[in-house]
């Protein structure tokens, strides 16, 4: 990149954080309580929270912020190769190794496995737009974050897929904490993971999957799955998983708001036969939870 493009982009994103600076509806403002933020410097609008919750990643905060209500990967790239974004990349890589449970994860047959799991909560609640949705999203929040705060050590892991911005600016707080072993990072707009390599200490293990969105980036994630433990699917074959060892949890896998819905959970999930969605409940007592 030269001296001026790196000026443009510079303006550039100086720019669209004053556009953030008046719209702020387009995530969950109490996030911030909710995952314990340690990034208490950074406010907006007479108090309102910022998006980026996580103070190591402060100075990337712009571009983090931009993409989470705008995502535009033309800036990006599919991969995060463009601009600030791979320098974002390699600093979120080196944070995660910082952090991750290896040891868990290799000690557990079992392993819960959660598709961007706070994407609609940090890019698109101006989408949830009846009371109904609202409630249910507060359900879906609570639900998920009941879960990671488990004493579950040895019982199952928990591994989340997400996007590079969403866990600089949240998810990063729930590895630091070890309420989750492990983040995959995906690619920008779909579910597959970003280096194959990173899902296949799964390839033998049960896999219970939640997050979203159903039929679209967690359908990816399944697929990808799917493919890894029975070796020869292509990612592009919509066939249902039936003798696998892959499963969907029911009231962890939502729906987009975008597409004007009557609820967030789906009765069934893309991808799986309906005898694969089971309870929380029933899954957390059969690992002795």
């Amino acid at each position: 990149m030269t001296e001026n493009q790196s000026i443009a982009e510079d303006i550039f994103m100086i720019e669209n954080a004053l556009l953030l600076q008046k719209h702020t509806d387009f995530y969950d403002i109490n996030l911030k309580d909710r995952l314990h933020s340690n990034n208490f410097s950074n406010k907006k609008n007479n108090g309102e929270n910022e998006v980026v919750l996580n103070s190591y990643f402060n100075k990337w905060s712009n571009h983090i912020s931009y993409h989470l209500q705008y995502r535009n990967q033309l800036e990006c790239g599919q991969y995060y190769s463009e601009g600030i974004a791979s320098e974002l990349l390699g600093a979120c890589i080196n944070h995660k190794n910082l952090f991750r449970d290896n040891v868990n994860i290799d000690a557990c047959d079992t392993a819960i496995i959660l598709t961007h799991p706070l994407y609609m909560h940090l890019s698109y609640m101006h989408n949830v737009n009846s009371d109904k949705l609202k409630q249910e999203a507060d359900v879906y929040l609570n639900t998920f974050l009941d879960l990671v705060s488990l004493e579950r050590k040895n019982k199952f892991s928990i591994v989340l897929l997400d996007t590079l911005h969403h866990y600089a600016a949240a998810t990063s707080l729930l590895l630091e904490s070890g309420n989750v072993d492990d983040v995959i990072f995906t690619d920008y707009k779909n579910g597959y993971a970003l280096d194959i390599e990173d899902i296949t200490p799964f390839k033998d293990k049960k896999i219970y999957f939640g997050g979203g969105f159903d039929g679209r980036c967690l359908a990816c994630s399944i697929d990808e799955m799917r493919e890894l433990q029975l070796h020869n699917f292509p990612k592009w074959w919509n066939i249902p998983c039936s003798e696998d060892n892959i499963w969907a949890i029911r009231g962890l896998v939502i729906n987009s708001p975008n597409d004007k819905i009557q609820t967030l959970f789906p009765e069934s999930v893309k991808g799986l036969t309906d005898d694969k969605l089971v309870n929380l409940d029933d899954l957390l007592k059969s690992t002795g939870v």
